[in-house]
């Protein structure tokens, strides 16, 4: 067809917490209360041993992708995706935004494929990297409105506020480094705060 419209892969989801010890309760309770296994995507290092820490005391298992030891949490390093064949994942859960647009679309990509299919990213609004965006003044929204810790906030605005952001900030570092160690040591690097 000369008009085709191209496949749509899956939709892409921001959902906020006031910080990022109720975004990670909220995210185990939804993967402990989900049927079948869960794909969990991070960024850097520090993130996934803390995902693994939390695991070990819910008593979750955790494997590693390619490997089919029946572990209910799949969890996998955003820059690996592509190493692995992640075909039978319908949903992703993103248990970190890195600030840098183009590093996020690394996902988008790997699962572009996926018609129908769901990523969603997780945001502490008290992580290090989303002072850069204006963090405080969502917090304050937030506090404003009353919403407890546990309490997400999902809406297209937020999205799109958090998309600029990090379009601009790839923008305007020239040449980042590539830190993937922890959040903190990556804005220390490149943005030296």
């Amino acid at each position: 067809m000369f008009f085709s419209r191209k496949s749509k892969g899956p939709s892409k989801t921001y959902i906020a917490y006031k910080s990022k010890l109720a975004k990670y309760r909220s995210v185990m309770t939804v993967l402990t209360e989900k049927s079948g296994k869960s794909l969990m995507v991070c960024f850097f290092e520090q993130t996934a041993k803390e995902v693994r820490q939390l695991c070990e005391v819910l008593h979750l298992s955790v494997s590693e992708p390619g490997i089919s030891s029946g572990g209910y949490i799949t969890l996998i390093s955003a820059y690996d995706l592509g190493k692995h064949p992640l075909l039978d994942f319908s949903e992703i859960a993103c248990i970190e935004v890195h600030p840098l647009s183009g590093v996020n679309v690394l996902v988008e990509e790997a699962f572009q494929h996926k018609t129908g299919g769901q990523i969603t990213y997780y945001i502490g609004m008290d992580e290090p990297l989303f002072e850069v965006f204006g963090a405080e003044r969502i917090l304050r929204m937030m506090e404003q409105m009353g919403m407890e810790d546990d309490e997400p906030i999902a809406h297209p605005m937020i999205s799109k506020s958090l998309e600029r952001g990090m379009e601009k900030l790839q923008k305007t570092l020239i040449n980042p480094r590539d830190i993937r160690t922890s959040p903190e040591d990556w804005r220390a690097a490149n943005l030296g705060t």
